[in-house]
């Protein structure tokens, strides 16, 4: 049985695959047996490239759109209110297919690593790339599973016997494996891209979700370090215009997941396909009036369409970060996972908290950057409090619609609380943690449900 689930896996990381433009190889002839699609390298591309796309075709929904709606940036339009109101059930579609779309590309993750080990005759330089790219993977993985769901199973075989009844983890011994993978992957990965485009990770990448990483953790001095290892490459800086930053050919992305014909899923599902049609995705009044007057994201990065019925219209404002709703090869767009602009608010923070607040290596000048490219005016900072305060606020703006940001920096900073309870009536605490899918507390005995669930 364990053979067949194992086979069956492997089968669907080949042909899931085969339609996204970041595959550089051509569909491999079909494998029979995991020794032997582990001995090719094509087959082993077709493998890791499964898990990025797996992360584009599946985790995003949620990432994007629906965690945006669970906090104060936006709403959903539909019947189900259920993530517009911040009250999940255990059973809710979008968050299961999450959990197991994350713990899936563990599990591919996983294989890789162990049928990449030392008995494998495949040339060694070409092992370790896939290898680092899969620790990397995985430690993405985890970051997310922690900080969505709280304790979580820390999985790092391939044994079903062994995960069908893991017991979780705190969140030190998880976040121990993120930097263990990370931290690896960032030693062996190389600098330049492998393949085309910036759609597998290189060694920036490694120090881009590191910087995030130690700014959850509150190690100032090791976000400012990886922050400024990623921008002092020079390869995505300066910040492209506010009009190309999502551009797949722009200066900006560090890791994008690539789409195919130059149009994300993501844009296709947010814009409307008239501007007469109601947006399924809008945004918050209250969160569309917090940009400040001249903000190049709001006329930029905000799209509008407006609906007229017995005359009386209603106007719905859509993210609009992506264009390009249909194919389009001419300026094709890819989903955005690491970008500069994030490092130069990670590497603000982590100098505001440091007390480097203004001048030369400050984060008034690191969050200036990023101000200036929005069309807005320079800072100076007179206190600790007020650069904090000014960063939180720049987050928001510039990182909307993007990775869970919105949810997770109100919990990182402790400040979800006091904002969802002014948000919504229907906010409850125990709202913070996502709850673990029905289906998997159902089958593994071990699993304990987060509370309020």
């Amino acid at each position: 049985m364990k053979n067949f689930i194992i086979l069956l896996l492997i089968t669907c990381m080949l042909l899931n695959v085969a339609c996204k433009r970041m595959l550089d190889v051509p569909t491999p002839q079909n494998q029979l047996t995991t020794d032997k699609v582990f001995s090719d390298s094509v087959s082993v591309k077709s493998a890791l490239f499964s898990v990025y796309a797996g992360l584009e075709n599946q985790q995003y929904p949620l990432s994007n759109r629906y965690l945006s709606a669970y906090t104060d940036e936006s709403m959903i339009s539909g019947v189900d209110q259920s993530w517009n109101q911040s009250r999940l059930s255990a059973g809710e579609v979008a968050n299961t297919g999450n959990w197991s779309n994350l713990y899936t590309a563990v599990y591919q993750c996983n294989m890789i690593l162990e049928q990449l080990g030392p008995g494998n005759i495949l040339p060694e330089s070409f092992k370790r790339q896939v290898r680092a790219e899969a620790k990397f993977l995985r430690g993405y993985c985890y970051f997310y599973l922690i900080n969505l769901y709280g304790s979580v199973p820390l999985i790092t075989v391939t044994d079903v016997n062994l995960s069908s009844k893991a017991v979780q983890s705190d969140s030190a011994a998880v976040y121990a494996q993120v930097l263990t993978d990370l931290n690896s992957a960032h030693e062996e990965l190389s600098v330049a891209y492998p393949g085309t485009g910036r759609i597998r990770a290189n060694k920036a990448c490694a120090a881009a979700l590191l910087a995030r990483v130690f700014l959850y953790q509150r190690n100032w001095a090791g976000a400012e370090n990886r922050a400024t290892e990623v921008l002092n490459t020079g390869m995505y800086t300066p910040l492209d215009n506010i009009t190309g930053a999502f551009k797949a050919t722009g200066k900006e992305g560090i890791l994008q997941l690539g789409s195919q014909n130059g149009c994300t899923t993501e844009a296709g599902t947010v814009i409307p396909s008239f501007a007469t049609v109601a947006a399924g995705y809008y945004l918050t009044d209250n969160f569309y009036a917090s940009f400040a007057p001249g903000d190049l994201r709001k006329s930029n990065w905000i799209g509008t369409s407006a609906t007229t019925v017995s005359g009386l219209t209603t106007t719905y404002r859509y993210p609009y970060k992506y264009k390009n709703r249909v194919a389009n090869t001419t300026a094709p767009e890819n989903l955005m996972i690491l970008r500069a602009a994030e490092q130069y608010l990670i590497r603000a923070e982590a100098r505001a908290s440091l007390g480097k607040l203004n001048g030369a290596g400050s984060a008034a000048e690191d969050l200036n950057v990023v101000r200036q490219r929005a069309g807005l005016p320079a800072v100076q900072f007179i206190a600790q409090h007020d650069a904090l305060e000014s960063i939180a606020d720049e987050r928001k703006h510039e990182l909307f619609f993007e990775n869970c940001d919105r949810f997770l920096d109100m919990k990182r900073t402790g400040r979800l609380q006091t904002i969802m309870t002014a948000a919504k009536a229907t906010w409850q605490p125990t709202g913070a943690r996502l709850p673990i899918p029905l289906t998997d507390i159902t089958r593994n005995p071990n699993l304990i449900q987060n509370a309020g669930y």
